[in-house]
């Protein structure tokens, strides 16, 4: 598609340039500039390469700098969606980290909490096994009844 774009860019542009030239010409009128030295066609420029044609710089050095401005402005276009990806990409990363250290954080306290809870219910057991025990020793000492 860039290829095609490249090839027909002339074909575009040159009617857009003639109130340009027209500018031009009635500025300077000895300069004598002309649609046709200006824009040459990939066919002609293709031509005055195999046949070594010395105006080559001259016919192509407009097309040139249309050229290297069109691949600056697809680099740009392609260097700010890539960085919009990266941008992207940096955003999800550190919402993720920040997601894993938060759940992180919340295991250990509900391993905390849950170890505690452990101990509690260890502390009950404790406690139902000392009333056991004691209920053997009340008959003997007779708690109730010690006035």
């Amino acid at each position: 598609m860039v290829e095609k774009i490249i090839n027909f860019i002339s074909i575009a542009i040159a009617p857009q340039m003639k109130f340009a030239i027209a500018d031009i010409n009635s500025v300077n009128p000895n300069l004598g500039v002309t649609l046709g030295s200006i824009f040459t066609s990939p066919c002609d420029i293709k031509d005055a390469c195999g046949a070594n044609d010395p105006d080559l710089e001259k016919k192509s050095a407009f097309m040139s700098i249309l050229m290297n401005a069109l691949y600056a402005l697809l680099i740009s276009i392609i260097l700010r969606r890539l960085l919009k990806e990266v941008k992207k990409l940096i955003k999800n990363a550190l919402a993720k980290q920040a997601s894993d250290r938060a759940k992180r954080k919340i295991k250990k306290r509900s391993d905390l909490l849950s170890l505690k809870a452990g101990k509690i219910a260890n502390g009950e057991e404790k406690a139902q096994e000392a009333k056991i025990g004691l209920a053997a020793l009340k008959s003997i000492f007779n708690f109730e009844n010690n006035i």
